[in-house]
């Protein structure tokens, strides 16, 4: 799923419903205790939070408010290649193979993204960017409708172009035109990101979700796991496929049915 998007597809999408999950949780029974909710738009789609474990004092659910958008706000700051201040910004204008200086963060996300990519033997690979646009997706979107021309697959792409030294403090091109796209790991970062925020505050007992990408802590308002609702495919009305629970873990999830366009009969 598209994790960093504009603001105007950030609207759209979060009015389309643009997460995988549907309800962050099952439906609704009697609860044994206060249960906080905090909703709001992130990264292309919206987020939604559940703190446990009330009565709270006053003022908790507006400091785990800011604190969740403020750790959203900074992961979209550094990692999101629609803002052209972000590091990731910098980091694809950088027209070198000379080293570029960036935050421990992003250079945190980056090194497991190209772990990720290793484990997988590159089927996980952030170096895609160029084709992501170049097939009317991401921040470098060209025109849909037709195939992109040759010129344009022909983008340097492979996750070993990119080299990143932690230690250093630095991430290196081996070629100069190789761009990231870390939509594919930023947003389950945000994630970890907000529940830790929450930690901070001595919470012990939530839910947390962007987009299809959930973390749990704790027991739900019941005393149960965290019920997590996974959307059916093209499913009209929308309708969960299964609930799953879920404590202390987490989980993504993706899809490719709500962003897409069609070439003949194939979907884009």
């Amino acid at each position: 799923m598209d994790a960093l998007l504009s603001p105007r597809r950030r609207r759209l999408l979060a009015l389309a419903g643009a997460a995988a999950l549907g309800a962050a949780c099952a439906p609704r029974t009697t609860r044994s205790e206060p249960v906080v909710r905090l909703a709001g738009t992130t990264m292309g789609s919206t987020y939604s939070v559940r703190i446990a474990g009330g009565p709270f004092a006053a003022g908790v659910e507006r400091a785990a408010q800011q604190a969740v958008e403020a750790a959203f706000d900074d992961v979209v700051g550094r990692m999101s290649s629609f803002e052209p201040g972000s590091e990731l910004g910098r980091l694809n204008r950088h027209a070198s193979t000379a080293p570029l200086a960036l935050s421990s963060d992003t250079l945190a996300v980056l090194g497991r993204a190209q772990d990720v990519a290793s484990w997988s033997e590159g089927a996980f690979d952030i170096t895609v960017a160029p084709l992501v646009g170049a097939w009317g997706f991401g921040a470098g979107a060209q025109a849909r409708g037709a195939e992109p021309s040759a010129t344009a697959l022909a983008a340097p792409v492979g996750w070993r172009l990119l080299e990143v030294d932690a230690r250093a403090g630095q991430a290196r091109k081996r070629v100069a035109g190789v761009q990231a796209d870390l939509s594919g790991i930023a947003k389950g970062h945000a994630v970890d990101r907000a529940a830790q925020a929450l930690e901070a505050l001595g919470v012990q007992r939530y839910m947390v979700e962007a987009g299809g990408e959930v973390r749990t802590r704790g027991l739900n308002g019941e005393g149960r796991p965290w019920q997590i609702a996974v959307e059916r495919p093209d499913a009209w009305p929308q309708r969960a496929h299964r609930v799953v629970p879920l404590q202390g873990q987490a989980m993504a999830t993706s899809g490719d049915y709500r962003n897409y366009w069609e070439l003949g009969t194939r979907r884009i």
